[in-house]
């Protein structure tokens, strides 16, 4: 089987690798490899080395029929969600003429993104509205659970086969035991669009009162500078390192003793994995969260669950603040169910059935 991979994982010129693309595309493959005797190729965009072209006018009938033989050459194109209507048209057109196959990776509620998010700024109604109609004219979709997958057959207009594989973390994450001395260290890690979760949830009022009420209790987050104040000498914000390098790192330095996850209720939240919950265990931090979306199923031996209220945050991390027995009891009850159930090492063959399934499919030709 020849396997073709779209992202930019190896491929980004400032160095900011694909969060998506390494949880849903990069690393799996990279697993699957280990096991299989395929050909598994990558490349960054639907049009081989696209930044040969200066122009469209060099972009004739002669490129478009090469890049499109290219992608006809390999059984199973594999992609994450985007909004480049002119690459699906490509796609389509390759799958009717070369009869390869396209799977779309999709791995947020695309139908749900909320006013606040990040995305906005770049991308426009019309992007979204690609997005859309890309999942919905895919026959072919994988996701991350069964949430979104529901989302995605009531509005799909093929009847695709969608395949639910989790974001399952992998070894190469690397993280000694937190050892702070007398310090106890809260921490976050994320992307842009969690700012309006920090706003929203009562975190950051609950923390301000526990780092005056713990002279010990520092906050650290990568990534999303909290604007409310906090005692500044125990508040540190750290730019992140994307990709790759967040893994190698930066990601073995940041030994939280506590990790936290707020996250308001939303469509698009109901719609997110459990990728912090299985990062901060995976380190040894205690796991507290807003029970929403992907955290609502996590038993309390593994994990303290909170209401996005200042009191409420304020109770949970109180809890785990006060209590080091406990903290210890939930990092090591979450990294067993890590070590059993979320390695990606154990679920590759999850990526081998998905394609060898679509490579036999006959029913949608």
């Amino acid at each position: 089987m020849r396997i073709l991979s779209i992202h930019n994982v190896g491929f980004s010129e400032d160095g900011k690798e694909s969060g998506v693309a390494m949880w849903r595309l990069y690393r799996p493959l990279e697993e699957l490899k280990k096991h299989v005797n395929w050909t598994i190729d990558y490349q960054k965009t639907y049009i081989k080395d696209i930044e040969k072209y200066k122009d469209l006018s060099e972009f004739t009938n002669e490129e478009i029929e090469a890049a499109g033989k290219h992608l006809g050459s390999y059984d199973i194109v594999f992609s994450s969600y985007h909004a480049d209507a002119a690459a699906h048209s490509l796609m389509m057109a390759v799958s009717k003429i070369y009869g390869t196959k396209f799977i779309l990776d999709d791995d947020d509620n695309t139908f749900a993104i909320e006013e606040e998010n990040p995305f906005w700024v770049n991308m426009t109604h019309d992007h979204a509205f690609i997005m859309q109609r890309i999942n919905r004219t895919s026959k072919y979709i994988c996701t991350t659970n069964e949430n979104l997958a529901e989302v995605f057959r009531t509005r799909n207009e093929e009847n695709a086969k969608i395949y639910v594989i989790p974001n399952y973390i992998a070894d190469s994450y690397k993280s000694p035991k937190p050892d702070n001395g007398d310090k106890l260290v809260i921490g976050y890690f994320g992307g842009a669009g969690h700012y309006i979760d920090f706003e929203e949830t009562g975190i950051v009022p609950a923390l301000r009162r526990i780092m005056h009420e713990y002279k010990n209790v520092y906050f650290t987050s990568v990534g999303v500078p909290i604007k409310a104040y906090l005692p500044r000498a125990r508040y540190h914000l750290i730019d992140v390192i994307y990709g790759r390098k967040f893994v190698t790192d930066l990601y073995p330095t940041m030994q939280f003793d506590i990790g936290v996850a707020p996250l308001r209720q939303t469509l698009f939240a109901e719609g997110k994995s459990n990728i912090k919950y299985q990062e901060y265990s995976r380190m040894g931090a205690a796991f507290v969260a807003s029970n929403v979306g992907p955290y609502k199923g996590l038993s309390r031996d593994k994990a303290i669950l909170t209401e996005n209220t200042e009191d409420d945050w304020y109770n949970a991390l109180k809890q785990v603040v006060e209590d080091a027995k406990l903290r210890k009891s939930m990092v090591k009850n979450a990294q067993k169910d890590i070590q059993d159930n979320w390695r990606l090492e154990d679920h590759w063959q999850a990526y081998k059935t998905m394609f060898e399934e679509v490579y036999n499919d006959k029913s949608l030709d």
